[in-house]
């Protein structure tokens, strides 16, 4: 979960220097643990996992303690399921994130 945060602070950076405008941060999974059947949910869980219907928590500035990094915007994590057809299923979901 760290380094999901530390991309978001590296596309905050870009902007920020002008490097360029308009940036995203997408994020495709393949494991439940991610979003939803983790034993904890609080934390840096707290900004990823949905519990109990509710969203995670906004990532922003409240997150920099438990991370060291320095998140300056407000990101909502939703996790978007992705249908794969064929004979191996997996839950994978994706967030879309834009900076």
């Amino acid at each position: 979960m760290y380094y999901f945060v530390k991309d978001i602070q590296f596309m905050e950076d870009v902007e920020k220097q002008g490097s360029a405008t308009g940036t995203y941060v997408i994020t495709l999974v393949d494991d439940e643990y991610f979003y939803n059947k983790g034993k904890s949910f609080s934390g840096i869980y707290e900004y990823f996992r949905e519990n109990s219907g509710r969203k995670p928590k906004v990532i922003d500035s409240s997150i920099n303690s438990l991370t060291g990094l320095s998140i300056g915007g407000s990101h909502q994590i939703d996790w978007i399921p992705v249908l794969l057809g064929g004979t191996h299923y997996k839950p994978y979901k994706y967030y879309f994130v834009e900076i």
